[in-house]
């Protein structure tokens, strides 16, 4: 299936699922296309192709599913409500994709998980709604991913100090070609404090 016929196929399933999971609100439903879908792309130029990517707290698949239609082949989704994981397992299967799904909390993934399928390279986390920078580099830390890439609103300078008090990382700042009021965060070489 050729990228839009996948992304067309893949708004469908949002939009006959979403009555029952309320994935996205139904106002920006007619909008999906520029609020989520362009903004979960254009994180493509920040990441290797070559990489691992885990997707915490995928909801909808938004990043990790994008990312998959747009060629990135090894692709791990962890979303722990049953019926998103389920969504995002239907979403694999109509739109012939090759990404993982973990269906558990992102506290029960082990990142040797990937080492025992080949999968390890470098591993790349990122998210769009899975919590505050300091959530996300905690689990970072655990994992002993150094490399994040992060959708963040307007309160993304609170959220690198409240970090910056627990975690020494390299970071840098992009500002979203989808929200006046958006940033992407690509952090590197992340360690404790």
């Amino acid at each position: 299936m050729d990228r839009n016929s996948a992304i067309d196929e893949y708004v469908r399933l949002l939009n006959s699922w979403n009555s029952k999971i309320n994935f996205v609100q139904s106002n920006s439903m007619p909008r999906i296309v520029d609020r989520h879908i362009r903004d979960s792309q254009q994180i493509c130029n920040y990441i290797d192709f070559r990489s691992t990517v885990l997707d915490v707290g995928s909801g909808a698949g938004f990043p990790g599913i994008i990312l998959s239609i747009y060629g990135f082949e090894r692709v791990i989704l962890c979303e722990n409500n049953f019926k998103k994981s389920t969504f995002l397992k239907e979403a694999r299967e109509k739109l012939k994709l090759k990404f993982e799904v973990f269906d558990n909390s992102v506290h029960k993934f082990r990142i040797d998980n990937c080492v025992s399928r080949g999968m390890l390279s470098s591993v790349t986390m990122v998210s769009r709604a899975f919590g505050s920078l300091m959530k996300l580099m905690a689990v970072m830390d655990r994992l002993q991913i150094r490399n994040g890439v992060f959708h963040k609103g307007r309160s993304y300078a609170a959220e690198i100090r409240d970090a910056g008090r627990k975690f020494e990382f390299n970071l840098q700042i992009k500002r979203s070609t989808t929200s006046s009021e958006g940033v992407i965060i690509l952090v590197s070489g992340l360690e404790r404090k």
